[in-house]
Protein backbone atom coordinates (compact mmCIF):
# COMPACT_ATOMS: atom_id res chain seq x y z
CA UNK A 1 0.00 0.00 0.00
CA UNK A 2 1.33 3.43 -0.92
CA UNK A 3 2.01 5.93 1.84
CA UNK A 4 1.31 8.79 -0.58
CA UNK A 5 -2.15 9.62 -1.95
CA UNK A 6 -1.25 12.26 -4.50
CA UNK A 7 0.37 15.59 -5.15
CA UNK A 8 -0.43 18.18 -2.48
CA UNK A 9 0.98 21.14 -4.38
CA UNK A 10 3.35 22.30 -7.06
CA UNK A 11 5.39 25.41 -6.30
CA UNK A 12 5.86 27.89 -9.14
CA UNK A 13 8.03 31.02 -9.21
CA UNK A 14 6.61 34.09 -10.99
CA UNK A 15 7.43 37.76 -11.41
CA UNK A 16 3.72 38.77 -11.29
CA UNK A 17 1.54 36.97 -8.75
CA UNK A 18 -1.64 38.88 -9.60
CA UNK A 19 -1.38 38.11 -13.33
CA UNK A 20 -0.65 34.41 -12.86
CA UNK A 21 -3.27 33.79 -10.16
CA UNK A 22 -5.88 35.64 -12.23
CA UNK A 23 -5.11 33.34 -15.18
CA UNK A 24 -5.43 30.10 -13.19
CA UNK A 25 -8.54 31.25 -11.29
CA UNK A 26 -10.38 32.41 -14.41
CA UNK A 27 -9.28 29.58 -16.69
CA UNK A 28 -9.91 26.68 -14.31
CA UNK A 29 -12.82 28.24 -12.37
CA UNK A 30 -11.02 27.99 -9.03
CA UNK A 31 -10.44 30.43 -6.19
CA UNK A 32 -7.39 32.08 -4.73
CA UNK A 33 -7.37 30.74 -1.16
CA UNK A 34 -4.97 33.28 0.28
CA UNK A 35 -2.10 35.66 -0.39
CA UNK A 36 0.64 36.21 2.15
CA UNK A 37 3.64 38.49 2.34
CA UNK A 38 6.82 36.62 3.24
CA UNK A 39 10.42 37.75 3.77
CA UNK A 40 11.27 36.70 0.19
CA UNK A 41 8.13 37.94 -1.61
CA UNK A 42 4.43 37.15 -1.87
CA UNK A 43 2.81 33.73 -2.07
CA UNK A 44 -0.63 32.95 -3.45
CA UNK A 45 -2.31 29.60 -2.90
CA UNK A 46 -4.89 28.32 -5.37
CA UNK A 47 -6.83 25.19 -4.49
CA UNK A 48 -7.29 23.37 -7.82
CA UNK A 49 -9.40 20.55 -6.42
CA UNK A 50 -9.63 18.15 -3.52
CA UNK A 51 -6.16 17.87 -2.07
CA UNK A 52 -4.17 19.69 -4.75
CA UNK A 53 -2.97 23.29 -4.93
CA UNK A 54 -0.64 25.63 -6.75
CA UNK A 55 1.67 27.59 -4.48
CA UNK A 56 2.73 30.57 -6.57
CA UNK A 57 5.70 32.56 -5.27
CA UNK A 58 6.22 36.11 -6.55
CA UNK A 59 9.90 36.89 -6.26
CA UNK A 60 10.87 40.16 -7.95
CA UNK A 61 13.95 39.89 -10.13
CA UNK A 62 14.17 36.09 -9.92
CA UNK A 63 15.91 34.66 -13.00
CA UNK A 64 13.55 31.66 -13.04
CA UNK A 65 10.27 33.57 -12.93
CA UNK A 66 9.66 33.26 -16.68
CA UNK A 67 8.81 29.77 -17.89
CA UNK A 68 10.77 28.20 -20.72
CA UNK A 69 8.84 26.58 -23.52
CA UNK A 70 11.25 23.98 -24.93
CA UNK A 71 10.39 20.50 -23.65
CA UNK A 72 13.19 18.95 -21.52
CA UNK A 73 14.91 22.34 -21.36
CA UNK A 74 12.64 23.76 -18.67
CA UNK A 75 14.68 22.71 -15.65
CA UNK A 76 13.28 21.65 -12.30
CA UNK A 77 10.19 23.10 -10.69
CA UNK A 78 10.91 24.92 -7.46
CA UNK A 79 9.54 22.01 -5.44
CA UNK A 80 6.90 19.33 -5.26
CA UNK A 81 4.74 18.51 -2.24
CA UNK A 82 3.38 14.98 -1.83
CA UNK A 83 0.25 14.26 0.23
CA UNK A 84 0.58 11.43 2.71
CA UNK A 85 -2.40 9.21 3.56
CA UNK A 86 -2.31 9.80 7.34
CA UNK A 87 -0.17 10.61 10.39
CA UNK A 88 1.32 7.10 10.48
CA UNK A 89 2.49 7.41 6.87
CA UNK A 90 3.94 10.86 7.64
CA UNK A 91 5.90 9.44 10.59
CA UNK A 92 7.08 6.41 8.59
CA UNK A 93 8.28 8.53 5.68
CA UNK A 94 9.94 10.99 8.03
CA UNK A 95 11.90 8.15 9.64
CA UNK A 96 12.94 6.76 6.24
CA UNK A 97 14.01 10.15 4.87
CA UNK A 98 16.05 10.97 7.97
CA UNK A 99 17.63 7.50 8.04
CA UNK A 100 18.62 7.87 4.37
CA UNK A 101 20.16 11.30 4.95
CA UNK A 102 17.57 13.04 2.75
CA UNK A 103 16.01 15.17 5.52
CA UNK A 104 16.84 16.72 8.87
CA UNK A 105 13.44 15.59 10.17
CA UNK A 106 12.32 19.13 11.09
CA UNK A 107 8.56 19.45 10.64
CA UNK A 108 7.20 22.81 9.49
CA UNK A 109 3.76 24.10 10.47
CA UNK A 110 1.88 26.05 7.77
CA UNK A 111 -1.41 26.06 9.72
CA UNK A 112 -3.66 23.69 7.80
CA UNK A 113 -0.70 21.64 6.56
CA UNK A 114 2.38 20.15 8.19
CA UNK A 115 5.40 19.70 5.94
CA UNK A 116 8.71 17.89 5.99
CA UNK A 117 11.38 18.97 3.50
CA UNK A 118 13.66 16.47 1.83
CA UNK A 119 16.11 16.50 -1.06
CA UNK A 120 15.82 13.77 -3.67
CA UNK A 121 18.93 12.06 -5.12
CA UNK A 122 18.98 14.53 -8.06
CA UNK A 123 19.13 17.44 -5.62
CA UNK A 124 15.52 18.62 -6.09
CA UNK A 125 13.82 20.03 -3.01
CA UNK A 126 10.58 18.22 -2.19
CA UNK A 127 8.31 17.81 0.80
CA UNK A 128 5.78 15.47 2.25
CA UNK A 129 2.58 17.07 3.53
CA UNK A 130 0.04 16.08 6.14
CA UNK A 131 -3.19 18.03 5.67
CA UNK A 132 -4.75 18.76 9.07
CA UNK A 133 -7.47 21.07 7.69
CA UNK A 134 -8.71 20.24 4.16
CA UNK A 135 -10.25 23.73 3.74
CA UNK A 136 -6.70 25.16 3.92
CA UNK A 137 -8.07 27.95 6.13
CA UNK A 138 -5.79 29.71 8.57
CA UNK A 139 -2.58 29.33 6.60
CA UNK A 140 0.40 31.25 7.87
CA UNK A 141 4.09 31.65 7.08
CA UNK A 142 6.15 28.59 7.99
CA UNK A 143 7.00 28.06 11.64
CA UNK A 144 8.75 25.17 13.37
CA UNK A 145 6.15 22.58 14.31
CA UNK A 146 4.94 22.55 17.88
CA UNK A 147 2.98 19.56 19.10
CA UNK A 148 -0.66 19.74 17.99
CA UNK A 149 -3.37 17.55 19.40
CA UNK A 150 -4.01 14.74 16.94
CA UNK A 151 -0.98 15.59 14.78
CA UNK A 152 2.59 14.38 14.59
CA UNK A 153 4.63 15.23 17.69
Amino acid sequence: MSLVQGINHVAIVTGDLDRLTAFYCATFDVALVQVDDTPFGRIGIIKLGPGVALNIFEITGNDHAAGLSAMFDRGHLDHLGLDVIDETAFATLRDRLVAGGYSTGQITNFGPVLGLDFTDPDGMSCEINLVVDPTLAGGHPPTPHQSLKGAIT
